[in-house]
C-alpha cells in the first residue's frame, strides 16, 4: 500500500538511520527481517511495511528514538539513560502481557466451571 506524500519524511528518516548504522540498505533490511531487496523497494516506493516489522526495528535498534523516526524530533539516537528506561518499559510490558494471558486462561477455566455448575454448555462447546 503506497502512502501519501506527507508520509515521505518518515521514509527519509528511516533511510538516514539505516545509513547511520553503516550497513548497506540491503543488509539493514535483512537485519530487521526483510528479504533481499525488499527494504530498498519499500523506501523507494514509500510502501507500508507493518507494525510487526516496525516493532522489530526498535528491538534490534533500541537506541533509535521513535519520536525522531515518526515526528522528526531530535535526537535520532537516544542517550543511554533514556535507552535503559525504554528497555525497562519493554520488559515490564512483556511481563504484563504474560500476566494478562494467564488471567485470561483463569477466567476461561472458571467461566467454564460456572456454566457447568449451572448446566450451561462450556466455552469450548462441550459438556463437562
Amino acid at each position: 500500500m503506497k502512502l501519501p506524500p506527507s508520509q515521505h519524511t518518515f521514509y527519509d528518516r528511516l533511510e538516514s538511520f539505516a545509513n547511520h548504522t553503516g550497513l548497506s540498505l540491503n543488509a539493514f533490511g535483512q537485519k530487521i527481517g526483510f528479504g533481499p531487496g525488499a527494504f530498498s523497494r519499500i523506501l523507494r516506493d514509500r510502501m507500508s511495511f507493518g507494525v510487526a516489522r516496525l516493532l522489530h526495528l526498535f528491538e534490534v535498534y533500541p537506541e533509535l528514538n521513535p519520536r525522531w523516526l515518526f515526528f522528526g524530533e531530535s535526537p535520532m539516537i537516544l542517550d543511554q539513560k533514556v535507552q535503559s528506561e525504554m528497555e525497562g518499559l519493554l520488559v515490564e510490558n512483556l511481563k504484563l502481557q504474560g500476566q494478562n494471558e494467564a488471567l485470561r486462561e483463569v477466567v476461561e477455566v472458571w467461566s467454564s466451571k460456572l456454566k457447568a455448575a449451572k448446566g450451561l454448555p462450556s466455552m469450548d462447546g462441550e459438556e463437562d
